[in-house]
């Protein structure tokens, strides 16, 4: 959903705002569908990592009620239709899109200002290091990677991208670990959960930092024609080979 979601932000000079609206709406939606399930089974694999340490005695201590159970891993029948439903009307809309003409000025604009959320996010970061503000930070990291699949010959700046990505990720399964289980916070997985959490939180600003050394205006300069993925026409817009 994400590389979707990527596409739509590099064409969107190209986009009717009405469309963008809408189909933004149905990708959170399914989106949102998907979560619950996923958070359970992440937070499940956690208690089994810490359990083998000895820090955590049983699942049945920890889980949240309002996380509900998954257990058996089979979703509901009705839900499984109705989400179904939803992602053939997306398929729909998409197909049905009208994309103006674009330039790659165009493109690497959207890129660099994608990579300038990227560099402001490492900056509030670093004053405030909060949960909260590594979630959120994790969104246009994980659109950055995205994006520079499609457009970046440098294949060692996707890879630190999508591992920058993978870690904040990895802190906010241990964030939820603490906020969603009864002992994570004051019982014996607290000394384990903050020992990781520091030392992930310490290699997250180590790559950032390595990662977002070039100015937007130089990234956006490297997003051009020439690897093989694009040329420009005669008139400066997009053609795909």
């Amino acid at each position: 959903m994400k590389k979707l979601r990527a596409i739509l932000r590099l064409i969107e000079p190209g986009v009717s705002a009405a469309s963008l609206r809408v189909l933004q709406s149905n990708m959170r939606a399914l989106k949102k569908a998907f979560a619950m399930n996923r958070d359970q089974h992440v937070l499940n694999a956690l208690l089994d990592e810490f359990s083998d340490g000895g820090a955590a005695s049983s699942h049945s201590e920890y889980v949240a009620p309002e996380m509900g159970d998954v257990s058996n891993g089979l979703p509901d029948p009705a839900r499984v239709r109705k989400l179904q439903a939803a992602a053939r009307e997306l398929t729909k809309r998409l197909q049905s899109m009208t994309i103006r003409p674009l330039d790659w000025n165009d493109v690497a604009r959207a890129y660099a200002k994608r990579y300038a959320k990227v560099r402001k996010g490492l900056r509030r970061c670093e004053q405030k290091p909060s949960p909260a503000r590594l979630h959120h930070w994790r969104g246009p990291v994980k659109y950055h990677y995205c994006e520079s699949l499609m457009l970046l010959r440098d294949r060692r700046h996707c890879k630190a991208a999508r591992k920058l990505g993978s870690m904040l990720g990895q802190m906010h399964d241990l964030a939820m670990l603490r906020e969603h289980y009864a002992g994570a916070e004051s019982g014996n997985l607290a000394h384990p959960i903050k020992r990781r959490m520091k030392n992930l939180r310490a290699r997250i600003f180590r790559r950032a930092r390595h990662l977002l050394v070039h100015t937007p205006g130089k990234i956006g300069c490297l997003a051009t024609p020439g690897d093989g993925r694009a040329k420009r026409r005669g008139n400066g817009e997009i053609e795909s080979t």
